[in-house]
């Protein structure tokens, strides 16, 4: 039959990690605090919470016949989580796991209580990553005055506080440090770090090779995985670095050398095309420039031109495109020859005859012009055209039916002379 563990017990945990459990104790945050009074009334021990300053509440935290022990209260984006350890009288041996989340307002967002067979508390809580983490540390029976420890038990849960990751650790941990990017841990009390764990529980090791592909080419964002120091394109980084612009990349680890590259995305317009329209490139990361003029992403290109779109990243990365714009011209056929009038709609810089004319442009006098439409980067288009009178028509029915028109007149004429006569 397993002893009875007694709160003084549970006072006796040695780890760095653990604090003196707050029966009454004070909080502060930026704007407000949080006092916890702990009471008891029979066989339940509870807390009543107070929040003090901005938004201010009052809430009783307390479970029938339960002893409740807060250890620490921590604010998680705009949560306010107290977590520690619950005994429930008469139904359980020890001491189990316990968390509460409220908000701002005193509201309960979701409690959580665990037990994992031995005695447990929760003696810190954080997040990687956007996952909320709980760190359960177990002990087994009491020898004398000390508990033995059995094992870390690390429990990740999503935007619903729904159990998505777990995973344990069976070494005591003395020290560690939460980075945005992992919980860093070691098993005495230096700074070399001997693993951590990333968002989703699982464990990387110090002595872990990154997964990188010699030469390899990573499109926009790629995160080097390590811990502890490494050396990237000669800077110091630690504990996993985001890169998130295009380049030439070299990265030394653990005695390892890597080379790869991480590329912009271009869309919008594609290499060696020809458009009539204008085109809107979109450059997802790096320093544009757009024939040696600083370039915003999204921005309309729509003067006809020859143009060379460049991407500039770090160390010495390049990435270019080259397209073409048209002037769009309608009216008119290179070296065709027109009976009326015709009207030049283009886009960019119009030059009729080597006069500056505007779109749209009407041309009706007969003689033989040259059109040019001049853009971007010595662009030029030239046409050749004329227009001349319509045509006579001399064919044998045009013939007749004219003379037949003469005729009619004459004999008509004749007709009245001879009724004024009469």
């Amino acid at each position: 039959m397993k002893k009875i563990v007694f709160l003084f017990c549970l006072l006796l945990f040695t780890s760095t990690q653990t604090s003196i459990h707050a029966f009454d104790s004070t909080h502060d945050f930026a704007g407000f605090s949080v006092e916890l009074d702990y009471y008891r009334d029979g066989n339940t021990k509870g807390y009543h919470i107070t929040k003090k300053g901005v938004e201010p509440f009052r809430i009783t935290i307390q479970y029938p016949d339960s002893s409740l022990i807060i250890n620490d209260v921590v604010l998680l984006d705009n949560y306010l989580v107290y977590y520690g350890s619950i005994h429930i009288n008469g139904n359980d041996t020890y001491y189990d796991a316990y968390y509460l989340v409220t908000d701002l307002n005193g509201n309960i967002i979701s409690e959580y209580n665990q037990d994992f067979g031995d005695l447990e508390e929760i003696i810190n809580v954080f997040e990687i990553d956007g996952i909320f983490v709980i760190h359960v540390e177990e002990r087994n029976d009491p020898i004398g005055d000390q508990f033995e420890f059995t094992r870390n038990i690390f429990i990740g849960f999503d935007e619903t506080y729904t159990n998505v990751y777990q995973t344990e650790i069976y070494l005591e941990i003395f020290n560690y440090k939460v980075t945005e990017n992992y919980y860093l841990y070691s098993h005495d009390n230096t700074n070399n770090f001997e693993g951590g764990l990333r968002n989703d529980l699982t464990i990387i090791s110090y002595d872990d090779i990154p997964v990188i592909t010699s030469n390899a080419k990573y499109n926009e964002i790629f995160f080097l995985d390590f811990i502890n120091e490494g050396i990237l394109n000669g800077e110091r980084i630690f504990n996993g670095h985001l890169i998130d612009y295009p380049g030439n990349y070299t990265f030394d680890y653990n005695n390892s050398t890597f080379d790869f590259v991480v590329t912009s995305t271009i869309t919008g317009v594609e290499n060696n095309s020809v458009y009539s329209e204008p085109v809107y490139p979109f450059i997802s990361r790096g320093l544009a420039t757009l024939n040696n003029d600083i370039f915003l992403s999204g921005e309309d290109v729509s003067l006809p031109g020859y143009y060379n779109l460049e991407v500039i990243g770090e160390n010495g990365y390049q990435e270019s495109i080259s397209f073409t714009i048209t002037s769009n011209l309608e009216g008119i056929l290179n070296n065709h020859s027109y009976s009326e009038e015709v009207e030049l709609t283009f886009n960019g810089e119009g030059y009729l005859n080597n006069q500056h004319i505007d779109s749209p442009f009407i041309v009706s006098e007969e003689g033989e012009y040259q059109f040019k439409i001049t853009g971007e980067n010595n662009y030029m288009e030239s046409y050749f055209f004329s227009i001349t009178e319509p045509k006579r028509d001399t064919s044998m029915i045009s013939f007749i039916q004219k003379y037949d028109i003469i005729i009619l007149s004459i004999v008509a004429v004749s007709g009245m002379i001879i009724l004024k006569k009469k």
